[in-house]
């Protein structure tokens, strides 16, 4: 018999609740590691954390923002709306090393 009314389980779909957010994937930068690239898009937080083995200093230029790097601490940079949009380096500050970029793309 196919009443007018179906099956309550075929009328329901499994339980989800509203989406939450989903924690930002996060790179991980480290000192004398190959240089990472930080994916962004404009107006959306982004983050990432970086890891040196001596004290250091993050510079990430663009937005020239820097950060002290305890060594063998990881320091987790948080950036709420990059507004300006291309790519950018980020580098150790004492060595000069570039340890990754940050690319924000146009929303």
């Amino acid at each position: 018999e196919s009443g007018g009314m179906a099956e309550p389980q075929e009328a329901e779909p499994v339980a989800t609740p509203e989406p939450t957010p989903t924690p930002d994937p996060v790179v991980t930068l480290r000192s004398g590691g190959k240089p990472k690239t930080v994916e962004a898009t404009q107006g959306e937080r982004v983050r990432f954390k970086i890891r040196s083995d001596v004290d250091e200093e993050m510079h990430l230029h663009g937005y020239d923002i820097t950060k002290p790097l305890p060594a063998g601490k990881t320091v987790t940079v948080t950036i709420a709306k990059p507004e300006i949009t291309g790519v950018f380096e980020i580098e150790l500050h004492g060595s000069g090393e570039q340890i990754g970029s940050l690319k924000v793309q146009p929303d």
